[in-house]
């Protein structure tokens, strides 16, 4: 249970520091919950019940997709300023 909050509380403070708009908030709101329900289900079939590794390994992938969809709308928004 604590690997779950902990694992929300970890995205829920990247989040706000995004750029992301709706549209890509979206993508990675739908990649969070599907990554919780792979690694939840998971742990369901393995012996292996370390919960909490899974989740670090979701929080890179959310973090590195955060980042990438960050980059491509800073990028757009240089494109689209005067001198950009």
């Amino acid at each position: 249970m604590r690997s779950r909050v902990r694992f929300y509380q970890r995205t829920m403070a990247l989040l706000p520091q995004s750029s992301l708009d709706g549209v890509k908030m979206k993508v990675v709101a739908e990649r969070i919950k599907r990554l919780m329900d792979d690694a939840t289900e998971e742990v369901g079939r393995s012996r292996d019940r370390n919960l909490a590794e899974r989740l670090d390994s979701a929080y890179e992938e959310v973090r590195d997709l955060v980042e990438k969809l960050s980059s491509e709308t800073s990028g757009k928004e240089s494109l689209a300023s005067p001198g950009g």
